[in-house]
């Protein structure tokens, strides 16, 4: 992403990437070649989170330093202690390298059961009166992120 990009989320994004479905597949275009993310706003930004809230440290090779590394609260109790510190790991995840400015982002963490807590993060955007919004359960016992809103 250019650094225009990445501090204002303006609606004329130039970052194009390919279009994952939510299941992580590429997803084919209506003249059979791989679709992208030209045309469908911020859904860059929105798959370069998932990306780095779903992995882990060294995941990917050309880039080793990306990921949350939410599998580290994998077992611990569903409290309040511990949805502060994924909040911390989230927050420090996305505005280490200015993904997302940090007074633009939002991020909530309600627990929803013994074992999950379901991830909320808005995104205010430069140019419009909504921001982006993401939803995520996760299972601390199973290390499983399950996107509700892609």
């Amino acid at each position: 992403m250019s650094s225009r990009t990445r501090n204002t989320f303006r609606s004329n994004e130039e970052t194009v990437d390919l279009f994952f479905s939510s299941n992580g597949d590429f997803r084919l275009g209506s003249s059979g070649d791989l679709d992208t993310t030209v045309g469908y706003e911020y859904r860059a930004l929105v798959q370069a989170i998932m990306k780095r809230l779903s992995s882990t440290k060294l995941d990917w090779p050309m880039q080793p330093g990306i990921g949350a590394n939410l599998g580290d609260f994998v077992g611990q109790e569903n409290s309040r202690a511990t949805a502060s510190r994924i909040k911390s790991r989230i927050v420090s995840e996305l505005t280490r390298d200015h993904l997302v400015s940090g007074q633009n982002l939002q991020v909530q963490i309600v627990p929803v059961s013994k074992e999950a807590v379901l991830i909320l993060i808005f995104i205010k955007v430069t140019d419009s009166s909504q921001p982006i919004s993401i939803q995520l359960s996760y299972d601390m016992r199973e290390n499983k992120m399950i996107p509700r809103n892609l």
